[in-house]
């Protein structure tokens, strides 16, 4: 009997300490991010609500909420539940538990792992989303021309939905496309392109030369290459 009971409080012990030290020997830079999982959990039961509203409606809801709301947790939670129901809606995908959660994170300066095929596109525009909504003007960095233009086309439905404008530049965009790009809410464009710009704007003679391209709020796809 003695033996049995050693043998549980020792089994603890061993539980606790790997606890203690999984949270000492935590990978650098990685953060906890269960807090997510119930905003997104309260987000379902809201989601409710959002259903029964018209597009009109539901655009309106997001227009309404406070440009500080990624720091409330009842907001975040509401914005979560427009935005599922948006995208659904215009674009055709409903976003995943993980894919809310990791717009949850974002929102809050926390960079974000994803898998391939758990919808970083998807994430990044609805990210963006909130950021414009929040009073920032946005550039959705991509490795390339093509998918630059291709995510601005298949999420612009997403953004334009609250009437935010949403643009893209690629290394055939002239100077006037650029500065009329640079100037929406939200540009897709390479990360070559757009180092590119804030180079010539630096070097331009005159202001009129410049394509004008703000230092605000970036989301950078692939951030790891």
């Amino acid at each position: 009997m003695g033996s049995v009971a050693f043998l549980v409080i020792r089994r603890q012990m061993r539980a606790i300490w790997k606890n203690l030290l999984g949270q000492l020997v935590l990978n650098s830079g990685s953060q906890n991010l269960g807090w997510t999982k119930k905003l997104v959990a309260k987000a379902a039961l809201v989601g409710e609500e959002m259903t029964k509203l018209s597009d009109a409606d539901l655009a309106q809801s997001l227009r309404d909420l406070d440009p500080s709301f990624i720091d409330s947790d009842k907001q975040l939670v509401r914005f979560l539940a427009i935005v599922r129901e948006l995208a659904d809606r215009r674009v055709g995908l409903r976003p995943f538990d993980v894919q809310l959660r990791a717009v949850a994170a974002m929102l809050r300066g926390i960079s974000v792992e994803m898998a391939t095929g758990e919808g970083k596109t998807l994430v990044g525009a609805i990210v963006a989303t909130g950021l414009v909504q929040a009073g920032r003007q946005v550039h959705v960095l991509s490795a390339n021309d093509y998918l630059a233009q291709r995510d601005a086309t298949w999420m612009g439905p997403l953004l334009t939905a609250a009437d935010f404008q949403v643009a893209w530049v690629t290394s055939l965009s002239s100077r006037e496309d650029r500065h009329a790009a640079y100037g929406t809410d939200v540009v897709y464009v390479s990360v070559t392109e757009a180092g590119f710009d804030v180079l010539r704007d630096r070097l331009a003679y005159e202001p009129e030369a410049q394509v004008g391209i703000r230092h605000d709020a970036a989301i950078i796809d692939e951030a790891d290459a």
